[in-house]
């Protein structure tokens, strides 16, 4: 039924209210000019769309001119969702969130294998729990915030991922506008702070584990790499509670508590329809789209002077959402300095959660130097065997494994490598393999034998190779005839 044939119902209900004092019907667009009380405006307000969802119509007032104007719009009967897809993504998430955790703990104890009952078992306890705790309590907080304020929502729905963190998140669906300002800065502000009470003592307790624990820092990266997190004031402020030893692994429960100041950063960032997006709409009215406008600027910058890339998702994220937030139902009035103050914590929150680049790969560099770095030119008589030295030096930021060999060996004559001091166990060989640890040195002799009486010039390679860096040296020699006897 269009809106047109309703105006004496709506007539009627608009004046339980507020005193009409024109209609004017636009298609299905009726527009009712009121009078207000500028003291019971909101609560009068909130009284009529109340009374009218379960209709499907709601009122939208605004102030043009001086004159208040409410006008009502129907929109599609809302249908009635199963919780069944909340369940199904919770299930994975927390599945995904576990293998993440056993991937963690794998990672910090270095026992056993990675998806032992071991690693399974610490690793949901000290990481996914904490984790799925912080970002559940932040969407709930969203949840009965909106039930607060008779706004309907949906429970959270969790996204699964893949390690280091099995989750992207989760978010709730508001599923009808939101009535005014309060409710909008309300609704927006709640997950953050409730996520927050949650990570502040999760990050604590975690930090408490990593000094109790003292799992030493390895040297090196790793064959496969390192990620390294950067921290934020807020971590850091808290760090100065708990006093750590130098050089000790993060502990997974550490991590999820970094993890919570991310998110809560992330989802403070003052554009669109983040929370933070909510917030500045609430706070600065339309306004607010030039802070939007910023802070995809920011972003970008951010993401390409840091070098991370994350923060350029999340301002295409923004942007294909939609950078200018909706304004609520009733759009009209300030909020109250309680809020206002709540604002500023909430930009002081932001700002202590967030660093430029939060997560860095290093990938494994498997360099080396090899010396003497120019040739060796030796002459020497036949049936003579000459020995030249080199010093292999990891130069790279893992341990790494070598493979050197001899090359171009005249006929008749053998060659072969041995690991300096290892001579007298070694079995000749024209090839090498050198374990170089980090930081460490390997010494290798070439022994070259040359047959008796023979004349030759040659040119013998020493080639070693990493996995990903190759090198090669020339010992350049010149036989000469043996003095006859």
């Amino acid at each position: 039924m269009a809106l047109k044939s309703d105006i004496e119902e709506l007539n009627a209900a608009v004046g339980r209210h507020f005193p009409v004092y024109d209609i004017r019907v636009n298609f299905d667009l009726v527009a009712f000019y009121v009078n207000v009380d500028e003291f019971t405006l909101d609560n009068q307000f909130e009284a009529l769309r109340l009374e009218l969802k379960d209709k499907n119509i709601y009122p939208v007032l605004k102030k043009t001119g001086g004159e208040y104007v409410i006008n009502i719009v129907r929109t599609p009967p809302r249908k009635k969702k199963s919780v069944a897809v909340n369940a199904i993504m919770l299930v994975i998430t927390i599945f995904t969130t576990v293998l993440a955790g056993a991937v963690g703990w794998f990672s910090y104890m270095g026992q056993g294998e990675m998806f032992s009952a071991y690693n399974i078992i610490n690793g949901t306890i000290y990481f996914s729990v904490p984790l799925l705790l912080i970002l559940g309590t932040h969407e709930m907080g969203h949840y009965f915030m909106a039930k607060k304020h008779n706004v309907a929502a949906s429970l959270p729905f969790f996204i699964p991922s893949f390690p280091p963190l099995g989750t992207f998140g989760a978010f709730i669906s508001i599923r009808e506008p939101i009535p005014n300002k309060k409710a909008l800065f309300d609704i927006g502000i709640a997950g953050p702070i409730a996520g927050l009470i949650v990570a502040i003592p999760v990050t604590l307790i975690g930090l408490h584990l990593t000094g109790s624990v003292n799992q030493a820092f390895p040297e090196g990266v790793g064959p496969g790499g390192s990620t390294f997190i950067s921290f934020p004031m807020l971590y850091t402020l808290l760090a100065m509670f708990v006093p750590l030893p130098k050089n000790v692994l993060l502990h997974p429960t550490a991590f999820a508590g970094w993890v919570g100041l991310f998110v809560t950063a992330i989802n403070l960032l003052p554009a669109g329809q983040l929370d933070g997006g909510h917030v500045v709409r609430a706070l600065l009215d339309d306004k607010a789209r030039y802070i939007s406008y910023g802070t995809v600027i920011a972003l970008t910058f951010f993401g390409f002077f840091f070098n991370y890339t994350g923060w350029l998702f999340f301002a295409i994220l923004i942007m294909l959402l939609g950078m200018n937030h909706p304004p609520p139902l009733n759009d009209t009035g300030k909020l109250d300095v309680k809020r206002q103050a709540l604002g500023v914590f909430a930009a002081f929150i932001l700002i202590t959660c967030f660093v430029p680049t939060p997560m860095q790969y290093v990938p494994p560099d498997m360099s080396f130097a090899v010396s003497p770095a120019t040739p060796v030119n030796i002459t020497a008589a036949g049936g003579s065997t000459i020995i030249v030295n080199y010093t292999f030096n990891n130069t790279g930021n893992t341990a790494e494994t070598l493979n050197t060999s001899l090359s171009n060996i005249p006929g008749g004559w053998s060659a072969w490598l041995t690991l300096r001091g290892n001579e007298s166990n070694a079995t000749p060989s024209d090839s090498l393999t050198i374990h170089l640890p980090y930081k460490g040195t390997a010494e290798v002799s070439v022994y070259v034998q040359i047959p008796a009486n023979n004349t030759y010039n040659a040119t013998i390679m020493l080639n070693a190779a990493s996995k990903d860096h190759t090198a090669s040296r020339a010992i350049i020699l010149s036989a000469t005839r043996s003095p006859a006897h």
